[in-house]
C-alpha cells in the first residue's frame, strides 16, 4: 500500500506540473506567434490557475501529512513495550528466572527479601527460593546484592549466602528493621531489563508471581532499590552478624541450631566480609 501511494503521488505531481508548464508555454507561444481571443486567453489563464491550485494544495497537504506522521511516530515512541508474565507458583517463576540468569555474559541481580513472614508453609517451596538465592550469591558471573529483613527463620540462610558469596568476592548484603505488622513486596532486578515481583504474604491469599520486562519500569525499581540500599544497615563486618545473633536470636534457637549457626559465624569471621561495593 505504501509503494502504491507513493507512485500515485508521483504521477499526480507530474500530471499537474506538466499541465501548468504546457499551459505557460502555450500562453507564451500564443502571445508572440498566434494571438488568441480574450475568451481563449481567459480559459487558458483559468486552466493555469486551477492546475497551480491543485499543485499547491497537494504540496501543502503532503507537508501536513508528513508533519502529522512525524508527530504520531513521536507519540508511539513514547509508549514503551511492556511484557508481563504471570506465574501461579514459585517453582515455575524461579525456573523462568534461572533461564534468564543462565544466558551468556555477566549479570547484575539485586534482591529485596523484605517479607514479614515466610509466604509458603511448605518447606520444599521456600527451600527452593532460598537455594536460588544461594546459587545467585555463588555464581561467578553475577554481581549480587541481597537486602533482607532480619528474621529468626531466615538468619541461618543469610549466613549460608554470605559464606557462599565470600568465595566469589562479588556479593553484598544489607538488612532493614521493619515493623512486624508491615509486609513488603519482595522483588528481584535482573540487569536493567527485568523485574521479578512476589506479592506480600497474606494469610489465606494466593501469592502472585510476576516477571516484567520493561526498561522504564526496571529503571524505576533500580532507583527505588538504590534508595533502599542507601538507608539500610550494611553487613560489612562479622561483628555485625555476631551482635544481631546474640541480641535477637541466640536465646530463641535450640542447642543444635545454636551450634550450627555459631560454626557458620566462625567461618565468616575467618573469611571476612566484603566491605565496599
Amino acid at each position: 500500500m505504501g509503494k502504491e501511494r507513493d507512485v500515485y503521488k508521483l504521477i499526480s505531481t507530474l500530471v499537474v506540473s506538466s499541465t501548468i508548464i504546457l499551459a505557460i508555454i502555450f500562453s507564451i507561444y500564443s502571445f508572440f506567434c498566434a494571438p488568441v481571443t480574450l475568451y481563449e486567453g481567459m480559459i487558458l489563464a483559468l486552466l493555469i490557475l486551477i492546475a497551480t491550485s491543485f499543485l499547491l494544495e497537494y504540496l501543502g497537504s503532503d507537508r501536513k501529512w508528513k508533519k502529522l506522521q512525524k508527530e504520531i511516530t513521536k507519540q508511539i515512541d513514547k509508549i514503551s513495550q511492556c511484557q508481563i508474565e504471570c506465574y501461579e507458583n514459585s517453582e515455575e517463576w524461579i525456573e523462568r528466572l534461572k533461564l534468564i540468569i543462565n544466558e551468556e555474559g555477566r549479570h547484575t541481580v539485586d534482591t529485596a527479601a523484605l517479607d514479614a513472614s515466610t509466604r509458603s508453609k511448605m518447606k520444599s517451596k521456600h527451600d527452593k527460593l532460598w537455594d536460588f538465592f544461594l546459587e545467585l550469591s555463588h555464581d561467578p558471573n553475577i554481581k549480587f546484592r541481597h537486602l533482607v529483613r532480619m528474621r529468626k527463620n531466615l538468619f541461618e540462610n543469610l549466613l549460608d549466602r554470605i559464606i557462599s558469596g565470600n568465595a566469589m568476592q562479588d556479593s553484598y548484603y544489607a538488612y532493614f528493621d521493619l515493623p512486624q505488622e508491615f509486609s513488603f513486596a519482595a522483588f528481584e532486578i535482573i540487569d536493567d531489563t527485568y523485574v521479578a515481583i512476589r506479592s506480600p504474604y497474606q494469610e489465606g491469599e494466593t501469592p502472585k508471581y510476576l516477571l516484567i520486562k520493561n526498561k522504564e519500569m526496571t529503571a524505576l525499581f533500580i532507583s527505588w532499590y538504590d534508595n533502599l540500599w542507601k538507608f539500610s544497615y550494611k553487613i560489612i563486618t562479622p561483628e555485625i552478624l555476631d551482635r544481631v545473633y546474640k541480641e535477637r536470636f541466640k536465646e530463641k534457637f535450640n542447642t543444635e541450631t545454636q551450634e550450627r549457626v555459631e560454626n557458620k559465624l566462625k567461618k565468616i569471621r575467618e573469611s571476612g566480609i566484603i566491605e565496599e561495593i
